[in-house]
């Protein structure tokens, strides 16, 4: 007989022993009434953290912001277009990776049907002289959302040389690059583009004490997998986590182009944060604000009184309470503003950030009085903090009149904060041009594609005084007719070749004679029309036009540093019937560096301090590093190059008291 009872599933016996001990329980007096608890596992709460008492209540005085420093990344990649310097013998395990990478990419297939490289194998590609394969490293912003774009670090593994090369498309993942069979880490983004060497080494000579086999690629990274922030609370609580959600959304609320709300709770521990796309290029700066949002949102007012007072009275914790101030938003602008003129700098400096910041004109007029006369070590800062704001055309008058100042620093400040507000200009006038165009909505310009329009064309004759047209696809080029001749070179970013002066000339006569003879510009009197030579280096040709390949060419140009520039850079095009030599970036660069030694340039010559290599240096020793901190001290360095610094070994070394340049020679000996 089956002794289980249908309903219960247990033997007979053992019900009927459970419910006479239930029976005896509630015999016993006072049992009814007590029940048993059932062990949990508790979780020890964390000591509050030691922060100012000021801030406390701010997200990071009790969460931990995951996700504040920056990341590096990497890859392995394919490069073509050199001049018969790669080709060389590959390590077995990248061999056998690359070979792989390339089947999966078609080579062999007809992915390369109608370039020179049609019907090879991927080992006959690998072996060619015109290609390498590269080591490829990137430090990615914190919180970086998808689209943000970085540069990138190259470095060769069979190649004498990287000049000419362009990189293809190259997955970048966490870490240390990886070959196959190895632990495949998370893809965050890629990298491509047209590799720029250094532009002071001679092209096509591989015995050049300048390395030839590392360079950039300027802007050629692209996040594609944004790494989120996440904000993990000391003491788990749902109450908690729902206050600090609704705090990061009410300062950060869902605008245009955001595909979610800013902060998404997950659990009663984890909240989810992504960069919004007002902070697309700011995404440090995002990550500061959110550390120090109040997480109680009642009465902003109270708490901008209480850090303005705090930092009048503890001036060591400005940085920490002007981050407080840019958290309360436009609530904080009152009480801001009454430190603009503050006879203390440490406060009036906040004071004046912060409203910059957050876009306050009424801080216009102290920045300029700084940016003019203030001490030496704060104008850049000042000008910098111009370029964010409105304030109208007096001070873009203020900055102009900063772009004749004899100090370098001052006028590269002057120029990029006049760049930012011409940008910003440009962007209005087309958007108001896209409103008002004949065309279905669906066919308009995106916010994005008119954005970065106006980061590639800059009208001349605007009250910025800046102007810009893009180079063939290779750089910028910048026109700034304000102050004494300058040609600066930018190694940051968008790549750019800024000209300040009025009409920068050759000089007449001049002989120019530079890369070992292939390279010369000549004028015999000064009324003759320079003349250049070129000779292309082995391997390379010129494109006279649609048939017409040439390895020399010679003709006369204008006098015109422009227009030099455009020749130097200029590809054939059938719609141009133009000719030009065609060179990259860093070769138009190096032949300026070269015409300026010579004297056939009467201009000073700079460029911006490579921060590139610091950052992957530093990101070496950790697995995480900060990029472009929001500090005091974090303005734009530069450095004026002599010969006697461009050593494989030596980098720009900053002398003077403010640590920033490095006096030039024209005439300085030659560092081979």
């Amino acid at each position: 007989m089956n002794r289980t009872l249908v309903g219960g599933g247990r033997p007979l016996a053992r019900r009927l022993a459970l419910l006479a001990m239930a029976l005896l329980l509630v015999g016993v007096p006072g049992c009814a009434h007590k029940t048993v608890d059932r062990p949990r596992a508790t979780r020890a709460p964390i000591a509050p953290r030691d922060v100012p008492s000021v801030l406390r209540g701010v997200i990071g005085s009790q969460a931990s912001v995951v996700g504040l420093q920056a990341t590096r990344i990497s890859g392995i990649g394919f490069v073509v277009g050199l001049n018969g310097t790669g080709g060389g013998v590959l390590n077995d395990r990248v061999s056998f990776h690359m070979e792989r990478e390339l089947s999966i990419r078609g080579v062999g297939q007809g992915a390369f049907d109608g370039t020179p490289f049609e019907g090879m194998s991927p080992r006959q590609l690998l072996q060619d002289p015109r290609t390498a394969v590269v080591l490829v490293y990137a430090v990615v912003p914190p919180g970086a959302p998808n689209g943000t774009e970085f540069d990138v670090f190259v470095s060769a593994l069979n190649a004498t040389s990287l000049e000419g090369g362009r990189l293809y498309t190259t997955d970048l993942r966490l870490g240390d690059a990886q070959t196959f069979g190895g632990t495949q880490r998370n893809k965050l983004g890629e990298a491509r583009g047209n590799i720029y060497i250094n532009p002071f080494a001679e092209p096509g000579e591989v015995d050049s004490v300048v390395s030839r086999t590392t360079g950039r690629i300027l802007n050629g990274g692209v996040v594609t997998a944004s790494d989120k922030i996440r904000v993990v609370l000391d003491n788990p609580s749902h109450s908690r986590a729902r206050q600090i959600v609704s705090a990061i959304n009410s300062r950060f609320p869902q605008r245009p182009g955001d595909r979610n709300p800013v902060a998404i709770g997950r659990d009663e521990r984890t909240i989810e944060v992504e960069v919004p796309r007002s902070y697309l290029d700011r995404s440090a700066e995002f990550v500061q604000i959110l550390a120090h949002i109040q997480v109680n949102q009642m009465g902003p007012q109270i708490y901008a009184r209480r850090y303005v007072e705090a930092l009048r009275r503890e001036p060591y914790l400005a940085d920490d309470l002007g981050w407080a101030l840019h958290a309360l938003g436009e609530p904080a602008l009152p009480f801001i503003r009454e430190l603009y003129n503050d006879s203390e700098l440490v406060p009036r400096l906040v004071a004046l950030r912060t409203g910059a910041r957050l876009g306050d004109a009424r801080a216009a007029d102290s920045l300029k009085e700084l940016a003019t006369s203030g001490p030496d070590s704060v104008r850049t800062d000042a000008i910098e903090l111009l370029g964010r704001i409105g304030g109208g055309p007096t001070v873009d008058e203020t900055l102009k009149s900063l772009l004749a100042e004899e100090s370098l620093p001052v006028r590269i400040s002057a120029y990029e904060a006049l760049v930012a507000r011409a940008e910003r200009a440009r962007f209005r006038t087309l958007v108001e041009y896209e409103q008002y165009r004949d065309a279905p909505v669906g066919l308009r310009a995106s916010a994005d594609e008119l954005r970065r329009l106006s980061e590639m064309n800059l009208p001349a004759g605007t009250i910025q005084s800046v102007s810009r047209v893009p180079m063939y696809g290779k750089f910028l080029l910048d026109r700034v007719p304000v102050g004494d001749p300058l040609i600066y070179v930018t190694q940051q970013g968008a790549p750019r070749i800024v000209l300040f002066g009025d009409a920068l000339k050759v000089e007449k006569p001049t002989l120019v004679s530079a890369w070992s003879d292939r390279l010369m510009l000549v004028a015999e009197s000064e009324t003759d029309d320079p003349r250049v030579f070129y000779r292309a280096v082995p391997g390379k040709a010129i494109r006279l036009d649609s048939v017409t390949y040439r390895s020399t060419y010679q003709g006369r140009l204008d006098d015109d540093v422009t227009d030099l520039i455009d020749f130097l850079a200029r590809e054939w095009t059938a719609d141009q019937q133009m000719v030009g030599l065609g060179l990259t970036f860093s070769e138009v660069v190096g032949a300026l560096h070269e015409f300026y030694k010579a004297g056939a340039i009467s201009a000073s010559f700079a460029t911006e301090r490579d921060r590139l290599i610091a950052d992957l240096l530093a990101s070496s020793e950790e697995e995480t590093v900060e990029v472009r901190p929001e500090t005091p001290g974090d303005r734009r360095e530069l450095v004026v190059f002599s010969e006697r610094d461009l050593t494989p070994q030596a980098k720009p070394k900053p002398t003077g008291d403010d640590g920033l340049l490095v006096p030039i020679e024209r005439n300085a000996p030659s560092g081979k």
